[in-house]
């Protein structure tokens, strides 16, 4: 038996509500009264976690309900959404989540932070954990949503503020990853940078044939990325540009149909765009 089939009606649900408030296991700050625990429960049980587990990861906060970060990413892989870091310090927090071939990157920097006034004690004592945070935030609900099905969900202290809970969940995620290694600038295209970024900043594989194979494709696949990105024809030249830099004219060949497909692509697109607003002025006349 799950902890679900505990509640698997509204009344189980209230009473389990009722025992729990009254066990002392229930942080009195977090909910004020029985109703609050039962309407916990309830959202616990939509999202398919048991009632326990429910009452001491979520905070209820007018009508919202605030959880720990891990939390929430770990319903994002239990749908299936794979994701890792691609980077995180004290001053950026980049997460990549993917899905059945759809990719999404997210960032959350310290100036986002500070832009939003969220320059708190907390994230002046654990910037890493508190950007992080955020940043699985909004990257779950921006990419995929239907994990908390649509619903006002969030990491603590997020609608809340600096809280207790906000603070513990910051210390947990100070322990859950090592320091991100330094890695080598991801603007940087020679080979050798490439191969670095592969083994997490470590050239020691330089000289493998192999690495360097995978390098080497993994180079022309970032800037064929980069141009499949851009929808103006200004900035497809700036990647056009860092493809010329690398001065390798096996990868500026091996570019050129990609290249040349792209182009046809923005210049329809800013053809299209011409177009809409030509309409749009002759309408206005």
């Amino acid at each position: 038996m799950s902890g679900l089939d505990w509640v698997d009606s509204p009344e189980a649900a209230w009473k389990f509500a009722q025992k729990a408030f009254h066990s002392g296991h229930v942080n009195t700050k977090s909910f004020s009264n029985v109703e609050s625990v039962w309407m916990t429960i309830a959202r616990g049980r939509e999202l398919g976690i048991p009632p326990a587990t429910a009452i001491s990861e979520f905070s209820a906060i007018h009508g919202n309900v605030e959880m720990s970060a891990s939390m929430m990413l770990g319903l994002a892989r239990r749908a299936g959404i794979e994701n890792y870091w691609i980077e995180h310090t004290d001053e950026k927090a980049t997460l990549h989540l993917s899905h059945n071939g759809v990719e999404h990157v997210h960032t959350f920097t310290i100036d986002d932070a500070k832009r939003a006034g969220l320059m708190n004690n907390n994230y002046k004592k654990y910037p890493n954990a508190m950007l992080r945070a955020r940043c699985v935030s909004a990257a779950v609900r921006a990419f995929c949503p239907d994990v908390l099905l649509g619903g006002s969900y969030y990491v603590h202290g997020e609608i809340s503020g600096p809280t207790e809970r906000e603070e513990e969940m910051l210390q947990e995620m100070e322990a859950e990853l090592p320091p991100a290694p330094p890695m080598p600038d991801s603007k940087d295209h020679s080979l050798e940078n490439v191969i670095k970024l592969r083994n997490g900043g470590n050239s020691g594989d330089f000289d493998s044939g192999e690495a360097a194979a995978n390098a080497y494709n993994d180079r022309a696949v970032s800037f064929i990325q980069q141009m499949e990105m851009v929808d103006t024809m200004v900035a497809l030249n700036e990647v056009f540009d860092a493809i010329l830099e690398t001065g390798d004219r096996e990868l500026q060949k091996s570019l050129h149909e990609a290249a040349k497909g792209q182009r046809e692509r923005v210049a329809a697109l800013e053809a299209e765009r011409v177009e809409h607003l030509s309409r749009a002025l002759e309408a206005g006349q």
